[in-house]
């Protein structure tokens, strides 16, 4: 029987490797482009450092340190919710915002690269079947016991 898990996990593992290949390349650590990245990236939209750390698997420590590292670095400014005082805000500074966007232009660079030699169907397929296996894997471990099938 063929372990397509195991396969899946190795490619993605690989896939993984090239990702933070790439990082390393720009010069940044990965913790630290998915904070910086994701607040270039919201759309206008506020984020928290709960969202970061659920939108990029992140621990909530590891969030909460990074920020304060790129707070004091003037990058970032964490702002009071007006509706919740414990919520806390997540907001590039102009500094933060230069950083940011150089960032954002050769990530979005290497995407649109990638996947126009890789192809429109097969990025849309790729993405769709991806999305499905999620949902199937998220069922399963869920349901799953320890050490039990």
């Amino acid at each position: 029987m063929h372990n397509y898990l195991k396969q899946l996990a190795q490619q993605m593992g690989s896939i993984e490797h090239l990702y933070d290949r790439w990082l390393q390349k720009q010069g940044i650590p990965y913790n630290r482009f998915a904070v910086l990245y994701g607040i270039a990236v919201s759309e206008g939209q506020r984020l928290t450092q709960k969202n970061i750390s659920e939108a990029w698997q992140l621990s909530k420590q590891t969030v909460f340190s990074l920020c304060k590292q790129l707070q004091e670095q003037g990058l970032i400014a964490i702002q009071d919710s007006e509706k919740d005082r414990r919520e806390k805000w997540l907001v590039l500074t102009e500094k933060g915002q230069a950083q940011a966007d150089g960032l954002v232009q050769a990530f979005e660079q290497l995407s649109q690269t990638v996947f126009e030699q890789f192809g429109a169907e097969n990025t849309r397929q790729l993405c769709q079947l991806l999305q499905q296996f999620e949902q199937v894997f998220a069922q399963h471990v869920e349901q799953a016991s320890c050490g039990k099938a």
